[in-house]
């Protein structure tokens, strides 16, 4: 189904408009039109107001073989279904609309739910990562202690007898091992 332009409704609706103001459809011009709905062009106009004028010929035909109060009832009956017509299509836009907003709104709640739980795992990773981070620092600390422990071992041992009892000065017992890092865990 082919969708009707915006202008060419609205040179419908104007032609109407001019018709019901007391113009005759042959008075209509494109230039009369074109003022009334200033936009599209000249030529969709006239396209437009032709098919429209004889679309108004045809409907003066029919009304002139039917007797005056038939004809009248008819105009009459025929602007009730259409103003019904467009009634049930604004409706249906609304209710299109509402289904959109709800659908939309459905997809964003998954998108939500999914980025909460994303950010929950995030959060875990990281805590889980401070905690290796925490004790590896503690590691760090407690080797380095260890390290230089030996190495002050190792230059009093290379000094001699005569020197200062460095196991004393670092701390070190008589099974040569160093005390535990204050916060670590001993060995």
């Amino acid at each position: 189904m082919s969708r009707i332009s915006n202008t060419r409704l609205r040179t419908r609706e104007a032609a109407s408009h001019l018709v019901a103001a007391g113009r005759r459809p042959h008075e209509l011009t494109v230039d009369l039109i074109y003022a009334e709905i200033r936009q599209g062009s000249r030529t969709t106009i006239n396209d437009e107001l032709k098919l429209w004028k004889d679309e108004q010929v045809r409907n003066d035909a029919l009304a002139a073989a039917l007797p005056a109060p038939v004809a009248d009832a008819m105009l009459v009956l025929w602007a009730l279904a259409i103003d019904h017509g467009e009634q049930v299509l604004a409706r249906r836009g609304e209710q299109r609309e509402h289904a959109d907003a709800a659908t939309r709104a459905a997809s964003l709640a998954r998108a939500c739910a999914a980025l909460e739980a994303e950010v929950r795992t995030l959060r875990a990773l990281l805590e889980e990562r401070d905690l290796r981070l925490t004790a590896m620092t503690t590691e760090l600390v407690r080797v380095r202690t260890e390290c230089e422990t030996a190495r002050q071992t190792e230059r009093a041992a290379a000094a001699g007898p005569g020197a200062p009892n460095v196991r004393s000065r670092a701390g070190i017992d008589a099974s040569g091992h160093a005390p535990p890092a204050p916060g670590g865990d001993s060995m």
